[in-house]
């Protein structure tokens, strides 16, 4: 595999049509060192630069239509909507106990 080229994987779900995901691998993209290979997230140390043409690349390989708000992963209860006007708005904290679920801890 080479830099420009990339690998996912998709889901087989049954979701409505308007909603898509995909989940990228580490092979190609232009990070180096460390971070060598597609690495998409600007928070982790990685040169800018290569992140911006990993994420371009990725536009490229599967053509969404526009740059996507891009979310920095966390391990969290806090659930958050994007709002019309592209801000992240904190809808509430969510909590790992539902009402007639056990969750096994």
């Amino acid at each position: 595999m080479t830099k420009t080229e990339i690998d996912y994987v998709t889901p087989q779900w049954s979701a409505p049509f308007h909603v898509q995901a995909l989940t990228t691998l580490r092979l190609g993209g232009y990070s180096q060192g460390d971070y060598r290979g597609l690495n998409l997230a600007d928070h982790v140390g990685d040169d800018f630069a290569r992140v911006k043409k990993n994420r371009s690349l990725l536009g490229s390989s599967i053509g969404y239509p526009a740059d996507p708000y891009w979310l920095e992963q966390v391990h969290g209860s806090r659930v958050v909507q994007l709002d019309a006007a592209m801000s992240l708005v904190l809808l509430t904290e969510a909590s790992p106990v539902f009402v007639g679920l056990s969750v096994p801890f």
